[in-house]
């Protein structure tokens, strides 16, 4: 009986585990993805600049 209860619980915390870390890497693929595009947002705001900056010494 004991171990039919202990084996159920230890299938229960597996199941929580693998739950909790797919979430995390659910949650560090979202946070790369918004690097990448905070950082793309960056380069072309920059270039933008750089490129108004040229033609007014122009």
């Amino acid at each position: 009986m004991f171990d039919i209860a202990k084996s159920s619980a230890e299938e229960n915390l597996a199941a929580a585990q693998r739950k909790r870390m797919r979430i995390a890497e659910e949650k560090e693929t979202i946070r790369q993805e918004k690097a990448e595009k905070v950082a793309r947002l960056r380069a072309l705001r920059l270039a933008s600049k750089a490129g108004e900056k040229t033609k007014k010494k122009a």
